[in-house]
């Protein structure tokens, strides 16, 4: 058993659990080794049987793309401002560990979303895709197509395409729904419309393709790959791939996140 264990060095004391993490993994017989998320940012991709991630979301979500197996075992720890995707807790990160090496776990499969454009992959997107103007505050001019559904002429400062994971992320906070974990969905979020156009929730055996004209856009995937665009079309699919989070609680991460989101007391 392989374990790689990653850390942020933003995150004071981080290097410290993951030390405590690595020695709970050399106790178990199995074996493993520190980085820090810079040095897998920089680095070849990451190959491992478990992949233990200290730190919020963005160091689990870069850290995630890293992975040369995209479904290997992924077990985020809680070490940030949010820990949305995290059921554990810094402090229980060596016993959330010992869990899995002891075989006392589950396994949770989560949906992703495969990105092309125009033509091209660029990656899987965990929690979201979001498609917005190269300059900051300025709108974007495009069509939104959903299968055979085709909504043109739309103005807004972006589009985004979430997860049920990513749901209670970026896209809650531009006015879409919660939605649960278990749902089979995509949630398609135009962000501040000039055009009288509302979220949508669709199964997750339908494309969604945004087609910009008239601009210079980005692609965001989970807040980390990007790539530019003079004009040209966006396609979001059900990826084959799906993220593989470990579960060692009985913690309902759905219910978790809309707390720390303060939707529910």
């Amino acid at each position: 058993m392989e374990v790689v264990i990653v850390y942020s060095r933003n995150k004071a004391g981080s290097e410290g659990v993951a030390d405590s993490v690595l020695k709970g993994v050399r106790e178990s017989g199995s074996n493993g080794y520190v980085l820090d998320v810079d040095a897998v940012i920089s680095g070849g991709p990451l190959v491992c049987d478990l992949l233990v991630v200290i730190g919020g979301d963005g160091t689990i979500l870069r850290t995630i793309h890293h992975l040369e197996d995209p479904e290997t075992s992924i077990l985020p720890i809680s070490y940030g401002r949010g820990g949305y995707i995290a059921t554990v807790e810094h402090k229980d990160a060596v016993e959330a560990v010992k869990r899995f090496l002891s075989g006392a776990y589950y396994l949770e499969r989560r949906v992703r979303i495969s990105v092309e454009l125009n033509g091209t992959r660029i990656g899987d997107a965990v929690n979201e895709l979001y498609v917005s103007n190269v300059h900051p505050g300025k709108t974007i001019e495009h069509d939104l197509s959903i299968d055979r559904l085709r909504v043109g002429g739309i103005v807004s400062d972006g589009v985004i395409v979430a997860t049920p994971l990513g749901s209670t992320a970026y896209s809650l906070s531009a006015g879409g729904p919660a939605v649960d974990d278990a749902l089979e969905c995509f949630v398609v979020t135009p962000v501040c419309p000039i055009t009288n156009i509302r979220p949508f929730v669709i199964p997750t055996t339908k494309t969604v393709q945004i087609d910009v004209r008239n601009s210079e856009f980005s692609v965001l995937i989970d807040g980390y790959v990007r790539r530019a665009s003079r004009d040209g079309s966006v396609v979001a699919r059900r990826s084959e791939r799906e993220a593989v989070f470990v579960r060692v609680n009985e913690v309902n991460l759905f219910e978790r996140r809309l707390r720390k989101r303060s939707v529910i007391s």
